[in-house]
């Protein structure tokens, strides 16, 4: 991601509330995160099967 084309946007307690970005890095991210609960649940399949077998 390109940090230059982030914005974060503050309340007026100065938490960020909001983020804007590229669609490019939003897909970027949405991708990861599917890479990530695919691997997870694989993962979760694997120890299941190791657990069958003990």
């Amino acid at each position: 991601m390109d940090n230059d084309n982030v914005q974060i946007f503050y309340d007026g307690n100065g938490n960020a509330v909001a983020v804007q970005m590229p669609i490019t890095d939003y897909e970027k991210i949405i991708k990861s995160a599917k890479e990530a609960v695919d691997a997870k649940d694989a993962i979760a399949k694997a120890v299941d099967a190791l657990q069958g077998i003990l």
